[in-house]
């Protein structure tokens, strides 16, 4: 009898721990969950705005923002701003990249890129980077872009993805970018993602047939609308840019500032050559995919307003008041700028930014910014639009 009794004491007492052990972990659980100061995300980065001119707002910076995030691939569902961004006070936001809606495959670049930036001194020092330099680390550092975006690898598998092989064919002999002929290859297709271009770089001439082809600019199409830019050299191996011996097609980001939303058209009276498209032929097609363009994004649930054309102004405006900073930035960048500091920057040849006088009158080059503040940050390109010495790769193989 005493036996009997022991034997079921034991496994009510097993059970009774089994419950309290459960109920602890649970508590555990919500405690832990509802009080940690740690991102839930698992891609985040926190971005200092500093100001960079008087009539520069969060609204635009926050339009800025998106429209950089959109040029990098990410969807943005609408409301998901609100979800992904933590403000922690005025200037401070901590960006939940997860709530973007970025592929896989840019999660992981991205993922790298915020770990390799959050092992810096200065990000551990102030807890953030510079919000746009974020974003000339991301959006505007081509290799980075090329990973983000997950362009083609070469121009092989882009040609086989989009069935090059029967693309009509357009010649340019007065272009603005080109210094010399130029061959526009399209493929256009019923679904506006499956439409792709090539814009052929070379010596020689279209009309004589001696044109050399010897670089390669692609365009096409990303599944949030946006355009996505790439460039290949003759063996049809990715380049940073397009060789400026060619023209003035510059880096992707160039690429994205010429195009902002548009399929671009003929600026300039062109010689079309027999055997191709003629002037007019190509007009019709290029609005053509515009209109089918134009309409795809109008089906889109996303925080980008395409109807509103001059939004993506506020995302060069962050990069241009970057690298062109004025005093006003650089005192709000380096609270901690001494007086020896601050003369010899102001003896060095301040210029005006033609694009954005309102900017200021008196700004300096970024690379001569940082090497006088002597921060130990990620050093960024020299140029956004132009590849001018060496394009960063810090984390890519």
């Amino acid at each position: 009898m005493f036996t009997y009794k022991r034997k079921r004491l034991g496994n009510n007492s097993k059970a009774v721990l089994i419950i309290v052990f459960i109920l602890f972990a649970a508590i555990v659980f919500q405690s832990s969950d509802g009080n940690s100061n740690e991102p839930t995300s698992k891609i985040s980065i926190r971005l200092k705005w500093n100001k960079a001119y008087p009539k520069e707002s969060y609204g635009n910076v926050r339009t800025g923002m998106l429209w950089s995030f959109s040029f990098l691939g990410a969807h943005l569902p609408k409301g998901c701003y609100d979800k992904a961004i933590l403000t922690k006070d005025s200037s401070l936001f901590e960006i939940k990249i997860d709530e973007l809606g970025f592929s896989e495959n840019a999660k992981q670049a991205l993922a790298v890129i915020c770990d390799s930036i959050k092992k810096t001194d200065s990000y551990r020092k102030n807890n953030s980077i510079d919000l746009s330099r974020f974003f000339v680390l991301t959006l505007h550092s081509s290799w980075h872009y090329y990973k983000i975006t997950g362009v083609f690898n070469s121009l092989t598998e882009f040609n086989k993805h989009y069935k090059m092989g029967d693309a009509k064919n357009f010649g340019v002999t007065k272009s603005m970018v080109s210094h010399h002929d130029r061959l526009i290859r399209i493929k256009a297709n019923k679904k506006i993602l499956n439409t792709a271009f090539v814009a052929v770089e070379g010596g020689g001439s279209l009309q004589e047939s001696t044109f050399d082809p010897q670089a390669y600019e692609t365009m096409d199409i990303m599944p949030n609308g946006q355009l996505r830019f790439a460039v290949y050299n003759r063996q049809g191996n990715l380049i940073p840019s397009s060789p400026q011996s060619h023209g003035e097609a510059g880096k992707p980001s160039k690429c994205i500032w010429c195009h902002e939303l548009m399929i671009q058209p003929l600026f300039k009276e062109n010689v079309a050559i027999p055997s191709m498209m003629s002037n007019e032929e190509f007009g019709r097609l290029q609005q053509q995919l515009q209109n089918k363009l134009s309409n795809y994004r109008k089906t889109l649930h996303t925080e980008i307003d395409y109807t509103k054309l001059q939004d993506h102004t506020y995302l060069e405006l962050l990069y241009i008041s970057f690298m062109e900073p004025n005093t006003e930035r650089i005192r709000n960048e380096f609270p901690e700028m001494n007086n020896e500091q601050l003369a010899i920057i102001k003896k060095m040849n301040a210029h005006t930014c033609h694009e954005f006088p309102y900017i200021g009158t008196e700004l300096y080059h970024r690379y001569y910014i940082d090497s006088i503040m002597n921060i130990n940050a990620l050093k960024v390109p020299f140029s956004v639009r132009e590849e001018i010495g060496m394009e960063m790769n810090y984390f890519i193989e």
